[in-house]
């Protein structure tokens, strides 16, 4: 009897020391010690005469019920895990977590090309791009217009306009060899921008294009024009300013014509001082523009002007007289602008303004800006760029105000001659004419 005790013993023990494995039924890992609901370990109740461990079933999938898997032979829960987000073995990777099983960036954070990035950093989409100036953005892209190394020195047309994802990844080119590409649009079919030729064609080779969103042929819609610059599309049409004959500027243009070609319709009554941009009012019935005056008066006779969409030669004065204003925009309230200030005071005297459509006297939104240069508007802020002080300009910023008003609040700083700006229901991008960037900040 002792020799049969004694061979049950060896047996028993070599098993526990060969590595068999116990698969314990409250989620241990094997070969641990089985514990029971009050954390005792051993015997349960009423059977002090059993010192073996407990054994179960191992548990199966049909023990995961509503968002639970079975995963590497325990219940996830797949709309949560992060390691098996939506199915098993799914990852979430480079700072997402796994939410309603979709793999996202973490509250105060968003995507930047491919990582979870702060909000409160500025995301660079692009970087290195050859004098960008003009950008536009859509529900899913952000585009804009380098103009180039020569295009505006030289009769070489090297300019070109690029896309990316909102969220970042490779630029995407969409039309090269273009003469001095400088703003641009979008009405998520095609990308407009306007060409404003090559100095050695005194700039008079200027053009007016079109391209798919995705990329393809290059339309022109107008050609043989005078310095192109500002662009805006809305109405089935597209509008533009034509800053006029180098190199006095005095018979400036503002054009409409069809998103597929046509006869442009000129919009100004006599020859624009330099008008610079254009912008659409509420159902596109409306065009307003800046000219930013004439180099005999240093700038200080510039002009906003509107007039009725489609019809020739019905231009108004909406306020004069203006220091040099570069750029506009429009909502269903007010006008908004940006003048550079002038160069005797290194254009420190830069400054925004607002206008009621339906008011007479325009308001200073923000003074002393250095070099104020693109403006865009949503409806609670108005946002610009600030280019900063030559001849680094690495005192750039990017600012917002209240409409309703308040005090300007600077959204970033130390940024390197931003240009142009544009904004959605998220965040606000802009271009840098120094380092070429391409970026985006939340709101």
């Amino acid at each position: 009897m002792r020799s049969a005790l004694s061979a049950s013993l060896v047996a028993l023990t070599f098993a526990c020391s060969s590595g068999a494995l116990v698969s314990p039924s409250n989620g241990q890992e094997a070969g641990a010690a089985d514990a029971d609901v009050d954390g005792t370990v051993g015997d349960d109740a009423g059977n002090a005469g059993d010192t073996g461990p407990d054994v179960t079933s191992k548990p199966d999938a049909s023990t995961c019920t509503g968002t639970l898997a079975m995963c590497g032979g325990r219940c996830v829960d797949t709309s949560s895990d992060s390691s098996n987000c939506s199915a098993c073995g799914r990852a979430c990777t480079n700072g997402k977590t796994c939410q309603s099983s979709q793999c996202a960036c973490p509250a105060g954070t968003w995507l930047c090309n491919g990582s979870c990035a702060p909000l409160s950093d500025p995301c660079q989409l692009a970087s290195g791009m050859p004098a960008p100036w003009g950008i536009a953005v859509d529900n899913l892209n952000v585009y804009w217009t380098n103009v180039g190394p020569s295009s505006m020195t030289t009769q070489v047309a090297d300019g070109s306009v690029y896309a990316v994802p909102i969220a970042g990844g490779s630029p995407l080119p969409i039309a090269t060899s273009q003469a001095g590409p400088l703003d641009i649009a979008t009405d998520g079919t095609n990308v407009y921008w306007a060409n404003a030729g090559t100095a050695a064609a005194t700039f008079a080779d200027g053009s007016v294009a079109k391209a798919p969103v995705g990329g393809g042929t290059v339309v022109p819609l107008a050609q043989a024009q005078k310095a192109p610059q500002g662009i805006a599309v809305g109405g089935a049409s597209v509008f533009w300013t034509s800053r006029g004959t180098a190199p006095n500027f005095t018979d400036g243009l503002v054009q409409q014509v069809g998103i597929n070609g046509g006869t442009p319709v000129v919009l100004n009554a006599a020859g624009q001082y330099s008008p610079t941009s254009v912008a659409l009012g509420t159902a596109n019935v409306y065009c307003f523009w800046a000219s930013a005056g004439t180099a005999a008066m240093n700038y200080a006779d510039g002009l906003i002007m509107w007039a009725t969409a489609g019809q020739a030669a019905t231009a108004m004065v909406l306020a004069s007289p203006q220091v040099w204003p570069i750029n506009i925009a429009v909502d269903s309230v007010n006008a908004y602008w940006t003048t550079l200030g002038t160069d005797p005071n290194n254009h420190t005297d830069g400054a925004v303004y607002r206008r009621p459509l339906q008011g007479t006297t325009p308001s200073a939104i923000a003074t002393n800006q250095l070099r104020p240069f693109g403006i865009a508007v949503d409806s609670m802020n108005v946002y610009w760029t600030s280019q900063g002080s030559a001849p680094n300009y690495a005192d750039g910023a990017i600012w917002r105000a209240p409409i309703a008003g308040g005090a300007p609040v600077a959204l970033a700083t130390n940024r390197a001659r931003p240009r142009s700006i544009a904004v959605d229901g998220s965040a606000v991008y802009w271009v840098e004419s120094v380092g070429g960037g391409v970026w985006k900040l939340a709101k």
